[in-house]
């Protein structure tokens, strides 16, 4: 280094950063330190001594053919040969761009498959103030779009977009955001592409209905609440215009944003009688993808508030057959993910595992959007989870939580906690256990908030994991505690199948307790939904947990009876999982049953 006061490996690493290892540029700093600047202070008067330097030494030094090709080339942060023949109308840009990379001061060329230069930010940002000065605001407008359609051209979109974002040539930002919204979002690109949408003026992106529902589908992973405001609107504008291509998809937005809310879920069942409306008066849908997410749609929809709806199979054929093409995968990932939760809670464990074979073999891509292969992960979780093999569980629980720390995305973070906190218990290992519930309680926010529509969620799986624990150690008074939080906020969740097994578990806790009137109100409740929605896995809880009163009241045959058609159900379904109360509980049932000779093969693994 020249410079004598420029000896620190920190200040030597902070010139290079600064700038970006060009010679040009270290050697002007090093001059200028020599001339008294302190390193200190560069950073402050770089943009003004530097700029100046390059100015004086270099661009007065060249003719004005060379000049006026500089000036105009700045416009591009990247170019090959052709785009700058094509922005600078010069014949010899090849020439030219050659000329100037002697030495390497000025420009760089980067290695690619053709020849592509970048000029050092320095320098170009000394050619652009030259621009202003030389050149009338038209023409340098005209340089600014011709270089963003350039740019576009040559697939550099982010360069095309800061320009029209730094020009506010909104109408040319909103060109490349309706070309582009499509594949970026397929590829998991939403931040992006959510950067441009909230470049643009509010009242634009709200009042240009497109713009809403791409600004929607970005908020999705990071705001889902936000997320449904913008795509309900989109709905209801799309409607009015008779637009059914994006009716459609507004409409499977909107129960995406509803399902991974797991708030006040009865909504979905308005869109569901919305897209039986839509489907009297439009006898096709326009395209076979419009109609992939829509099964994929009804299919969420269904699976959450009607399991038991006997067009649910219907849909799920139909969205698998619609997403068969390698540009449907993503959608097809997602109905496969929802068939997997739905056989868990219904306890079809066969079709569950066809499915997570399915999807397997699709998230096990590189190509898979991150959000799609921590769900993958999900699916893992909670088939092992249901299905008793517990050291798969907290294996693919490790993996879902450090695909969600490298990507950012926490979506999912409370479900795959509360699996592992589960799974944990299973196989008596409580330390473990209480771990994944502190970080699982680190998670939710200090107040609930209705704002916050998966705060709900969150906390119902809190407490209702939480209530193990307690009923494990036999801790009263955090038992009541849960049990009570559990109940109320499975009710704003309004699920079935969630508020029959947070029943069936209240049950249990309320007979710990010595309720034992609400214990039977609870068990009721629980068999009630059980019934309707036809789900075995609810089936098999009930009985076990309607033996296990009948015991408690001396009722031995009825004890016995109801024992025996829990375990030949589950003996049939192969359900293997302890029972999600309470341990003691399913100990004392299998002794029962042991006793009696009830499925004894069955019980005993």
């Amino acid at each position: 280094m020249r410079a004598p006061k420029i000896r620190s490996k920190e200040a030597v690493q902070r010139l290079h950063q600064i700038t970006g290892s060009w010679v040009a540029g270290l050697l002007l700093i090093s001059d200028a330190v020599r001339r008294g600047f302190e390193p200190r202070s560069l950073e402050k008067v770089i943009s003004e001594e530097i700029v100046n330097c390059f100015g004086s030494v270099i661009f007065n030094q060249t003719g004005e053919e060379t000049r006026d090709f500089l000036i105009k080339t700045a416009f591009l942060p990247r170019m090959t040969v052709k785009m700058s023949e094509k922005l600078t109308g010069a014949a010899n840009g090849e020439a030219l761009l050659s000329g100037l990379t002697k030495n390497n001061f000025l420009i760089e060329r980067l290695p690619a498959d053709m020849p592509v230069y970048q000029y050092h930010p320095l320098f170009r940002k000394f050619l652009l103030s030259r621009a202003k000065e030389r050149l009338d605001q038209d023409t340098i407008s005209d340089l600014n779009m011709r270089a963003a359609l350039l740019l576009e051209e040559w697939g550099q979109r982010e360069d095309a977009a800061q320009i029209y974002i730094g020009q506010k040539h909104w109408e040319g930002l909103i060109q490349l955001i309706m070309k582009h919204a499509p594949p970026m979002m397929a590829q998991g690109r939403y931040q992006p592409l959510e950067k441009w949408l909230t470049a643009l003026p509010e009242d634009l992106v709200e009042n240009t209905v497109c713009l809403l529902f791409w600004f929607g589908s970005c908020q999705f992973l990071f705001d889902p609440s936000q997320s449904l405001r913008s795509h309900k609107k989109a709905f209801k504008l799309f409607r009015e215009e008779g637009n059914m291509e994006g009716t459609f998809l507004s409409w499977s937005g909107i129960v995406d944003e509803i399902e991974f809310s797991h708030n006040t879920l009865s909504r979905l069942d308005h869109w569901i009688h919305e897209l039986e409306d839509l489907m009297r008066d439009v006898k096709e849908f326009p395209s076979s993808e419009i109609g992939a997410r829509v099964a994929s749609g009804m299919t969420t929809a269904l699976a959450l508030r009607k399991p038991q709806h006997p067009e649910f199979h219907q849909w799920v054929d139909q969205a698998l057959s619609l997403t068969k093409s390698p540009q449907m995968m993503n959608v097809r990932m997602w109905v496969l993910f929802q068939f997997v939760l739905y056989g868990c809670l219904m306890g079809e464990f066969e079709r569950a595992n066809s499915a997570l074979s399915m999807l397997s073999r699709l998230t096990g891509s590189k190509d898979v959007p991150p959000f799609l292969s921590i769900i993958g992960k999900l699916a893992d979780v909670m088939y092992h989870q249901f299905t008793g093999s517990h050291k798969k569980c907290l294996k693919a629980v490790a993996e879902g939580m450090e695909l969600a720390r490298t990507t950012g995305i926490h979506i999912v973070d409370q479900p795959l906690l509360a699996h592992g906190s589960l799974s944990s218990l299973n196989v008596n290992d409580s330390k473990n256990a209480r771990q994944f519930l502190d970080k699982l309680a680190s998670t939710l926010n200090r107040i609930p908030s209705s704002e916050d529509l998966s705060d709900i969620r969150n906390r119902h799986i809190y407490h209702f994991v939480s209530t193990r624990p307690a009923l494990a150690c036999g801790d009263l008074g955090e038992l009541s505690f849960h049990t009570h939080l559990a109940l109320k906020y499975v009710n704003e969740i309004e699920a079935p199948v969630f508020i029959s097994f947070t029943h069936l578990l209240n049950a249990i806790a309320s007979h710990r307790l010595g309720k034992k009137e609400e214990a039977l109100d609870q068990l009721q409740k629980g068999f009630l939904i059980a019934t309707e929605t036809k789900s075995k896995l609810l089936d098999f809880n009930s009985l076990l947990t309607q033996a296990y009163f009948a015991f408690d009241r001396e009722e031995e045959g009825s004890g016995l009876r109801l024992l025996n058609m829990a375990f030949a159900l589950g003996k049939d379904q192969r359900f293997l999982n302890t029972f999600s109360a309470d341990p003691s509980v399913t100990a004392r049932l299998c002794a029962k049953a042991l006793e009696a000779g009830i499925e004894v093969d069955y019980v005993g693994r």
